[in-house]
């Protein structure tokens, strides 16, 4: 919500320090700055206090150092487990140390419905799957699921994060539907952007 584009980097960079071969980032985010830097051949070192946002960051720069084909098939596996994923959920267990944390952090806060959390903690131990085969790939998922977790939920963002109102929760979309979506979108951008990272 609070993001900005690349192009506004770019622009301040042009105007301010049109000659600079160094930038310092000092809240990162999600590497806007970092990644529009790149793009002029600028180096940017940078620090994030967020570690979710850390690791947008660095599956970020994974991504970006992959081969155009390592891409490709990146994206072809994602499309593919988008198509098969929820049928095969009832395969996997709920993940027992997500389930734990969950308690432990939330007590008896309920944010989804009870099909929605058993399905994520599903997704969960389906994902530890993947990691052990391709890391990179449940690296995505798990920013798929992410993305995902606060519109299937009770909440919203407005600003913070608040419960949503009656009508709002019956919009609420379905898991089912909105989780593939997700991962397809991540394998759209793979199979389309083509930016090669500059930087070692």
């Amino acid at each position: 919500i609070e993001g900005y584009s690349p192009n506004f980097v770019l622009n301040i960079i042009k105007k301010y320090c049109p000659d600079t071969t160094l930038i310092y980032e000092p809240f990162a985010g999600t590497g806007t700055t970092l990644f529009a830097a790149d793009s002029i051949g600028c180096d940017c070192v940078y620090s994030e206090i967020n570690p979710l946002l850390r690791y947008i960051i660095e599956t970020k720069f994974r991504i970006l150092s992959l081969s155009q084909d390592q891409r490709i098939n990146l994206g072809s596996k994602l499309q593919e487990i988008s198509n098969t994923i929820i049928n095969e959920l009832s395969q996997y267990k709920a993940d027992p140390n997500l389930s734990i944390s969950y308690q432990q952090t939330f007590g008896s806060s309920k944010y989804f419905s009870d099909d929605t959390y058993t399905k994520i903690l599903s997704v969960r131990t389906y994902i530890d799957q993947c990691a052990k085969k391709d890391k990179i790939l449940s690296d995505l998922l798990t920013l798929a699921l992410l993305s995902s977790l606060v519109p299937i939920s009770f909440l919203k963002r407005q600003g913070d994060v608040r419960f949503k109102n009656e009508k709002e929760l019956s919009r609420t979309p379905d898991f089912g539907n909105y989780f593939p979506e997700r991962i397809r979108i991540i394998a759209h951008d793979l199979l389309n952007y083509d930016y090669q990272l500059q930087a070692h």
